[in-house]
Order: C-alpha cells, then structure tokens, then sequence
C-alpha cells in the first residue's frame, strides 16, 4: 500500500516545484469564430507534427439540423491557424445534431488521422482522411441504433489494427472492429460491457483505456450515469472496470478493485501523479464530490479524496477531466471543468496539490481539449461555454488558452507503430530520472467525449537529460533509449530509433494501392528525387514483425508480385541510408 498522501513521499531538489501557471487569451488567432459543443478535440489532422484543433457548430433547426466539423490546422507559433472542412453530420427526426463523443486515429493506416464522432441516433460519422488529409470522406455506422455519448480506441482484439469502443446513453456499448483495411464492423468481441447485476445497461457516459495492473495490456473504465435514476446501487450508474486478460478475453472487476463508484459520473482519468510507477485514478461526480483514489501497484485502488484535501475543491458538475503537467516540473496535474467551473490541481511533487481556478478570466468554461497549439513544449486548452451543462442561454464563442510557460524543460514523443498500430495507441512511454520514472500511455479518445492529442508530453523541470526512455507497445516490443535529448519534439517508430521531428521530411508522401492486395502492390514515393540517400530500402513484415522481403529502391514506384504470399496482415517499411522515412500496412488476400 502507498504511503499516505500528506506524507512526505519522496525528496527531489532538482526538480522546481514552483507553482507559476498563467495563460494567455490567444483566439484572435483562430480563423473563424465557432460556438462548439463539449465534443472537441486537439490533435495532428495533417501530419505536420502540430497539434491542430477539431471542432463542430450546428446550425438549423431541431430536426432538421447540421453539424459542420472544422479542422483549424497550425502553422507554427504566433501564425493563424488555416480553417478545412472536414465534413458534415445530418439529423432529422427528434433530437439535435450535436455530437457527443469524439475519437482521432488513422483508421486505414494511410498515414492521416480520421475522425470518428456521433450523437443523437445519428449513426456514428467515420471521416477518412485522403493521404494528404486534403480532403475527408463521410462513412455512417450504426445508422441511428445509438445515442453516442463518450468512445475510445484500441487494438481490442490484438490484430495490429485500430477498433472502437462507444458508449451508448440507452443502451449496451458498442464496439467497432476493424477489418484490417479501414472498414469497421459491429461484430462480437470478447469484450461484453454488461452490468454486474442485470440491468438494461443503459447510462454509459465516458470511457478511457488504461493499464491498471501493468501487465502490459490496456483495461477498460467506464463512467456511468442513468438520468432519472436516484438509487446509488443501480448497475446503470456504478462504474465499471472490464481488466484485459490478453487472450481476447476481458473480466468485469471494479468491485473488488474498488472503482464502482455510483455517484453519476462523466468522466475520469488515470494518471501516475507520484511517479512510482502505477496509474492513478481521479473520478468526476455529479451527485456527490468527486472521487481520488491511489493504486497499490497491482491494480487495486484506495479513495483518499479526504486525505488529499481535495474534497472540497470540485464544488460543481464535472464534465471533463485530465491528468497534465501544466508547469512542466516533472509532476502531473489536475484539470476539472464543467458547467462554467474549472479547477486545476497543481502537483506540489511531495504527494500534495495546491488548488487555483480563476485562469480563464470570465469565460465560463465547459469543455476542452489538450495539446500543444503554438509548439512551445507547454500544454495549451482549445476550450467551450457550450454543451450540455454549458453556461445557460448566452452563447460563447469558443477560446484558444496559451500556457506562458516558465522555463522548465520538456519532451515530447510521438509513436509510430509498425507490428502494433501505426497510431501506437495502447502504448506506455516512460522515462527515467532524478523524478523517478513518468509514464505516459498513447489514448484516443478520453475523458467525456473529448480527444486529447496523441503527442505525448513530459515536463522535466529544470533537469536537462533524460537516463533512460522506454517504450512499451501493444504488441509486446519493448525499445530503450538513453541520454535522450531535451526541448524536443521526437519520433519512434516501433523496433526503431528515435529521430527529431525537425528531421523528418513531412511533406513527402507515400502511398500504396490497392489495398487490400490480390497479386501486385504498387508503392508511390513522392519527391523521390530530392531523396539525398544512397541506399534507399523496402522491408516488407510478416504479422510478427518478420522480415520477409528487403527490395533496394531506384524508382519512385515499386511493383512487387505479392501472390505467394499468404492472406493476413503486413507492413512495409522504407528507410532512406537507414534511417526510417515511411511505415504503412496492407491486407493480403
């Protein structure tokens, strides 16, 4: 069992605890100005290795409505973002044409990010983005068989490729498997959300994927709420926590590891917030005060929301919650938002917080989403008034918040999978230091509908090296990296080295066709010519990241007779004097 949080935990001098956080109104460099529901999202749409921001705005009336979804892009610190639509989303009937839940992975593996989004027995809206992210196009599942609320992705059934979990308000959570080529299909799983006790399984608000117990495969939380229901016991308001057995298999365990929690809850999120190695768990309420528990390191978890003086600090409806290093110290902070609230929790790094929640000025903040939107290695808020316990009928147009910074040092990861998914979702980054060990995991959609971005960010205080960083993906690869560079933004790529963003090449495109593959493969490399390399390379990977085929380039496009090959799921990988410059997968029939 963890010590006690008021303890003193752990003696660090190198690290600044100092608690200096301010942010700066930044929207007068949005392109437009757009009143957004809570669903929204910051993240990489183009493949820049900028966080862009997502966002959508309805316009029409109640059944007869349309929501338009933005994608503001970055074009680096102090410049305006550059507007694109992404698409559109129709409802007729009852209801509204907002969206609920949100979710960024690049579903067919072409090397652009997707969206996923949905709401009110609209279907699910699957944007696929084309291989430059110029242009998307609309795919509709489920048709209007949910009431989409929160929705997360991972590798659910272990097959190299991105699948979805989706809450559903009246009913039980769907999933949607991938097929291996970007198609995705309501089909059985062996992950079955049903309520301990029999119920309609109805109330499924948010979801994040997290390993609990380390033991190296992501596990299942879910928020529940049932409007109307008062009864703390009924199933369709108690947490759950389906544990990933890794065999395809998942058990519903949140009774016995002490997260089934029935106080209407939205959100929630796992963080490690003393850096000893396990993730933690803090729990948005909306009928009673929200909820801080610790781990003990295999997965069982203690509420000490008391202890933690936290108790009294969240005096209003949660509707969204992260875990975040603000100050960049080494230590993760707390964000809560809703209904016009926000608290921040700093860490003070001794296993106590420090709480503040006059930032925003007198916007009434609702909803947000994470990244960082001027690249400057701090954790910016794309934030809205609006959405469901917005701040009444004024309408608020949406805000960029930009963190000032302090100093501190920092790093950020971005993965690329090649045996595991090429968003690397699922994936554990862990780095070692004075601080101890920080560990940050690869999610696609968290917290209540919201997408935070992919990029992964530490701050290091004022420490200037890093010992050691590891990376443990979904597949089981593990790669170590030493004496890691600072101030940073890098690159791994799965079973590879890590490379600075700043040297990849981003514009080159490369791209393959068909897919799924009969007999021929063609492999389009774009700019082929500017290639300064001597030695270009193709690997094409089995299942199992087996070499089974090395080609040397010298042509822009490559034809290779893939019939001998049996049907299943590969990659191919392409290096320029070694160093990695593309991965994408394909289907061979």
């Amino acid at each position: 069992m963890k010590k006690l949080l008021y303890s003193l935990l752990f003696v660090i001098p190198s690290i600044c605890i100092a608690q200096e956080l301010d942010f700066t109104d930044a929207s007068d460099l949005l392109p437009s100005a757009t009143v957004s529901d809570h669903a929204i999202g910051v993240v990489d749409m183009n493949g820049d290795g900028m966080d862009d921001i997502i966002r959508m705005e309805s316009s029409g009336t109640p059944g007869n409505s349309t929501q338009t979804v933005f994608v503001a892009l970055q074009q680096g610190a102090g410049e305006d973002f550059v507007n694109q639509i992404i698409g559109t989303m129709e409802v007729s009937g009852t209801g509204s044409a907002d969206a609920w839940g949100m979710c960024v992975a690049d579903v067919d593996e072409n090397g652009m990010n997707d969206l996923i989004t949905g709401g009110f027995y609209n279907g699910v809206y699957v944007f696929k983005a084309n291989n430059d992210a110029s242009a998307y196009t609309a795919e509709i599942e489920l048709n209007d068989e949910i009431f989409v609320q929160g929705m997360s992705a991972l590798d659910i059934d272990n097959d190299g490729m991105i699948d979805f979990f989706i809450c559903d308000d009246n009913d039980i959570s769907q999933i949607l498997t991938n097929d291996g080529t970007g198609n995705l299909f309501e089909i059985a799983s062996g992950l079955v959300p049903e309520t301990d006790d029999p119920s309609d399984n109805s109330g499924n608000y948010g979801t994040v994927f997290t390993d609990v117990d380390n033991n190296g495969y992501c596990d299942l939380y879910i928020s529940k709420c049932r409007q109307g229901v008062t009864d703390n016991t009924d199933p369709r308001r108690i947490n759950q926590l389906f544990m990933n057995n890794g065999d395809g298999t998942w058990t519903s365990e949140g009774v016995t590891r002490g997260v089934a929690i029935g106080a209407q809850s939205w959100s929630a999120d796992f963080g490690d917030y003393d850096n000893d190695g396990d993730f933690d768990l803090f729990v948005g309420n909306h009928d009673t005060t929200s909820d801080f528990l610790i781990n003990d390191g295999d997965g069982n978890f203690t509420e000490v929301t008391s202890e933690a003086d936290l108790e009294s600090n969240f005096p209003f409806l949660v509707i969204q919650t992260s875990w975040v290093d603000f100050n960049n110290d080494g230590f993760i902070d707390l964000l809560a938002m809703g209904n016009g609230n926000h608290t921040v929790a700093m860490n003070n790094g001794d296993g106590t917080f420090e709480t503040y929640d006059e930032f925003f000025g007198d916007f009434p903040v609702n909803s947000y989403a994470l990244g960082d939107l001027n690249n400057d290695g701090s954790i910016d808020l794309y934030v809205t008034a609006n959405g469901y316990g917005g701040w009444g009928n004024e309408i608020w147009q949406d805000r960029i918040f930009l963190n000032n910074g302090n100093g501190n040092n920092w790093i950020k990861v971005n993965l690329t999978g090649v045996e595991s998914n090429l968003n690397g979702i699922g994936a554990r980054i862990s780095i070692y230091g004075p601080w101890g060990v920080q560990m940050r995991e690869v999610k696609a959609g968290e917290s209540y509908g919201i997408q935070n971005s992919l990029t992964q960010h530490f701050g290091l205080g004022t420490n200037n090296v890093i010992d050691q960083m590891t990376v443990t993906w979904p597949s089981g690869q593990v790669d170590n990296f030493y004496n890691v560079d600072i101030n940073d933004q890098i690159s791994i790529v799965e079973g590879s080295s890590a490379v600075s963003v700043d040297e990849l090449n981003m514009e080159r495109t490369i791209s393959s066709y068909p897919n799924p593959v009969v007999d021929i493969v063609s492999i389009q490399l774009e700019d082929f010519d500017k290639l300064d390399a001597d030695d270009v390379e193709l690997r094409i990977h089995n299942s199992v990241g087996k070499i089974i085929c090395i080609e040397q380039v010298t042509d822009p496009l490559i034809e290779l007779d893939l019939s001998d090959l049996s049907g299943g799921l590969y990659t191919y990988s392409l290096t320029a004097d070694s160093k990695l410059i593309g991965v994408k997968k394909f289907v061979k029939q």
